[in-house]
């Protein structure tokens, strides 16, 4: 009988909300109203009353009942109690001349009402319930997915939780965690692991919806098909939990069914990221430092900082601006130390962070914590111990750590892989695998790219002991010591070498002698409207575009060819002309197929003096900009014709093949 009685307290709860709700309401009414509503009042707040004590009296049973327990009940049992109390207190304060604490009152029992409702709520429905997402939740890729927690556990979380958790033990049992879960309920144990598919578990659930004992109970959100399928599968390969799903037995006739809680490989949390700013990037890389997009139309950048064993905390607060796009982060070979990663906190998104061959410990990894997208961590030659296993349990994307030269012994390494049996533990290796593949190239910096009469060129690079070689125009090379001074037009060549390193990448910059005054550009057809209202202004103010088509100095051409004419002050001796192009195959952006160069001293009769084509590329490359010269004999002229042709859609190799492709170009410069 007191079961039934407690069984009530869903039924009865919902009267004293709808009855203090119409109070309220009542309330609010006389405040703008002559009318009286004083006994009507007095009416309502005594059902108020009532229906709040039998609430309570029902929720009490109910727990009795030995259904409910936990804190989450314990409070919800007394905030309720406080509401009760404080609905009597206003009903007899209502009767009472005590206005001022009635309103006092009145507003308290909206509020515990709210929290009581709330917790109500939390316990029926789950702590997530308000604000829950709708569909499966995204998990890790079909090869990284353990059967157990990315597939067996989110079905538990989303049928079973809400009433077997630690605020809420319905029957004593405790789904949240693999331990609780083994421990079992009030009954026993509800997983057998000798005999899986007679586990209590399997038998509860496959009983007819019209069985008391059948879960979900009747009224919950069932289990569906596919999920009984699912779990009858774990079960049957022997309920274990550290067991990849793909390492089960009888994976193949499951695999389909797992896409919905699996997401593809290579999920690219960097899709919804936007493009970096590309003023902050030109900063970055004007201070010396090296950064790059990690493929072509991400917004993911790899920040490279190895080497630079003077690092400081300015050096890594200066990527702050871009912290949402660090995906990479080297610090291998560097200063880098313990108290410096707090500073790394800023960069949720990192998926790759190299700290080989450095000072860190296992007490700074507690300051990684929030890296939930980190993929590989390198941790080679550091000063970590057996206490950072518990540390890198932490990263839940983690699939490869490398631990070699660290104070971990291989039965620790051994324990981590059984800790996290889809994580690639990696030991001891030849010592050259972290060195860094390759040093730096040297920044190669000057006022402008440019230059009226000469230009002084410095070779930059934050690295002990190197050694920086240069050519100019693929002359001699020359050992840099110091600034050099250039005067003509030239293509700046650098690389950076080491003894025990190996090489660096070729950097190279082309710097421009300042042309003739050209006096205006008649556009014959027009750029695309993202860029037709600057195109004039910006293929002629002197400065020079980035490899970032966004950073305002480049105009576009989407899947048509570019015709201009350019007017000079008076009818010149002309030998070149320059002109400034980009390519970033990812964002739909190549060379220009052909350029030809018509001089004219009337504006009226031209006579072509460059004809010259180029293949598209042939794969897929880093963007990157660069002067195309056009030399021919000198030639008295007033007005130059360019045109510019574009190879109009994307090859048959591109991701998008047969789409409109773009063409950019950059300054114009006429000698």
């Amino acid at each position: 009988m007191i079961e039934l009685l407690g069984r009530l307290h869903p039924l009865v709860l919902h009267l004293p909300i709808g009855i203090l709700a119409l109070a309220y309401i009542l309330e609010v009414y006389a405040r703008f109203s002559k009318d009286s509503i004083h006994k009507v009042q007095s009416v309502i707040l005594l059902f108020s009353g009532i229906s709040a004590t039998v609430a309570i009296l029902t929720g009490l049973l109910l727990i009795r009942s030995g259904d409910y327990s936990g804190a989450l009940v314990n409070n919800h049992k007394w905030v309720a109690i406080a509401l009760g109390v404080v609905t009597w207190t206003l009903y007899f304060l209502q009767l009472s001349s005590l206005k001022h604490t009635y309103h006092f009152m009145m507003v308290s029992s909206a509020v515990l009402l709210g929290v009581t409702g709330h917790l109500g709520g939390t316990i029926t429905h789950g702590e997530d319930f308000l604000f829950k997402k709708s569909g499966p939740e995204v998990r890790p890729d079909i090869e990284a997915a353990v059967l157990y927690k990315d597939i067996i556990h989110p079905i538990f979380e989303d049928k079973c939780i809400s009433c077997h958790n630690p605020s809420k033990l319905k029957g004593e049992l405790d789904m949240s965690e693999v331990t609780a879960l083994l421990m079992g309920g009030e009954d026993g144990k509800v997983i057998l692991p000798e005999n899986p598919l007679e586990s209590p578990l399997w038998k509860h659930i496959n009983l007819p919806l019209s069985d008391d004992e059948h879960m979900p109970p009747d009224g919950k959100d069932q289990l569906t098909q596919e999920d009984l399928e699912l779990i009858h599968w774990w079960l049957k390969s022997g309920a274990k939990f550290d067991r990849l799903a793909k390492e089960t037995e009888g994976f193949a006739n499951y695999e389909s069914q797992l896409e919905k809680y699996l997401a593809p490989p290579e999920v690219d949390i960097f899709a919804k990221v936007e493009q970096p700013d590309s003023s902050a990037l030109l900063k970055l890389q004007s201070k010396g430092y090296s950064l790059y997009p990690t493929h072509n139309g991400s917004s993911a950048v790899y920040v490279n900082l190895s080497g630079k064993d003077d690092l400081t905390k300015r050096d890594i607060k200066a990527f702050y601006k871009i912290k949402q796009n660090v995906a990479h982060l080297n610090l291998a070979n560097s200063g880098i130390n313990n108290e410096m990663l707090n500073l790394l906190s800023k960069f949720k998104h990192i998926r790759k962070l190299e700290l080989q061959n450095t000072s860190i410990g296992t007490e700074g990894l507690k300051k990684l914590k929030d890296f939930k997208y980190l993929e590989i961590l390198n941790l080679y030659n550091t000063k970590v111990d057996s206490g950072a296993i518990d540390k890198l349990t932490h990263f839940p994307q983690l699939r490869t750590v490398y631990v070699g030269k660290t104070d971990m012994n291989p039965e620790q390494l051994d324990q981590l892989y059984h800790l996290l049996p889809r994580l690639e533990v990696i030991g001891d290796v030849g010592t050259d695998l972290f060195k860094d593949a390759a040093l730096r190239s040297p920044v190669i910096e000057a006022d402008s790219e440019i230059f009226q009469d000469s230009v002084e060129i410095s070779l930059v690079l934050n690295f002990k002991d190197v050694d920086i070689k240069y050519i100019i125009n693929d002359g001699d090379t020359v050992d840099y010591t110091g600034p050099f001074v250039i005067y003509e037009t030239s293509e700046i060549k650098t690389l950076a070498q080491k003894e025990g390193w190996k090489s660096s990448e070729v950097n190279s910059k082309n710097f421009i002698k300042k042309g003739l005054d050209i006096a205006n550009i008649n556009l014959k057809n027009r750029p695309h409207e993202r860029y037709s209202s600057f195109a004039k202004k910006v293929l002629i103010d002197e400065k020079v575009g980035s490899d970032l088509f966004s950073d305002g100095a480049w105009v576009g051409y989407e899947g048509e060819h570019a015709s201009m004419v350019l007017e000079l002050q008076e009818a010149t001796e002309v030998s070149n002309v320059t002109v400034g192009v980009l390519e970033a195959t990812g964002s739909y952006i190549f060379y220009p197929k052909a350029y030809e160069i018509s001089i004219s001293e009337d504006g009226k009769n031209f006579k072509k003096m460059v004809s010259q084509d180029y293949a598209i590329a042939k794969g897929p490359s880093q963007a990157g900009r660069k002067n195309m010269t056009f030399n021919f004999a000198p030639s008295k002229a007033k007005s130059i014709r360019l045109d510019i042709k574009s190879h109009l859609v994307n090859p048959e190799w591109h991701a998008a093949p047969g789409a409109k492709n773009w063409i950019f170009i950059d300054e114009i410069i006429i000698n």
